[in-house]
Formats: structure tokens, C-alpha cells, sequence
């Protein structure tokens, strides 16, 4: 892959990620794709609920952070490692420690229940 691919891919990516957040909030408004997104045996749906959930918890597009820009802040020991099956598929971009010094958001695993844990 040349380097312009690989950079148009990763634009792929960021913009697969955004997509999924707004699929997940049709989702919880109007119920569309129910079965997509409750099902519970899917890692890579898990992983991306979860990703979504830390983000509407940390408030973070309040502070005007897109999501596809927090995804990259997670590290990829958040939440056991539940971010990486998406991460592999590509639906999610990867972990970026630039990005996460930039927002001030720290290593950590972070769990359902501990939202406390990886954040300064």
C-alpha cells in the first residue's frame, strides 16, 4: 500500500467510527437496527458500545471532541481489552498516545462502573 492509501484508508476508518456513533444514537431514538446493536455475542459491537458509552459519560462532545478523535484516546488496555477486536476489524481507528496527551486523557482500564479509572 502506498502511503496516500494507507492515509485515505485511515480516513476510512475515522469516518466508519463517526458512523457508528450516529447508527447508535438513531438506534436509541428511533430503535432502527435493534438487532444490530443488541447483539450482546458480537465483540466488535460490544467494544464499539462500550467506546460509545465512555464517551457520552466523559461528556466528551460537550468539550467538542468527535468521537472517531476520543476512540484514538482509548488505550488498548480500556476496558480488558474489548476496544481491540474492533480495532482489528477496522471499525475502530487505533490507539493514538498523541491524541490522548492533546485531550488529557490518561492510560487506564476503565470498566463499566469505574469511570473514574484512566482519566486526568
Amino acid at each position: 500500500m502506498t502511503r496516500r492509501q494507507t492515509e485515505y484508508r485511515k480516513l476510512e476508518i475515522l469516518m466508519k467510527a463517526d458512523k457508528h456513533f450516529y447508527d447508535y444514537c438513531e438506534y436509541t431514538k428511533y430503535w432502527y437496527g435493534a438487532d444490530k446493536w443488541e447483539n450482546r455475542k458480537d465483540p466488535v459491537i460490544n467494544g464499539i458500545r462500550l467506546a460509545i458509552g465512555q464517551y457520552i459519560q466523559k461528556g466528551a462532545s460537550d468539550k467538542g471532541i468527535r468521537f472517531s478523535e476520543f476512540v484514538q484516546c482509548l488505550s488498548t488496555d480500556f476496558a480488558n481489552g474489548w476496544l481491540n477486536a474492533a480495532r482489528e476489524a477496522e471499525e475502530l481507528p487505533k490507539y493514538s498516545r498523541q491524541k490522548a496527551k492533546k485531550h488529557k486523557i490518561g492510560r487506564g482500564c476503565a470498566m463499566p462502573g469505574t469511570w473514574e479509572y484512566g482519566y486526568e
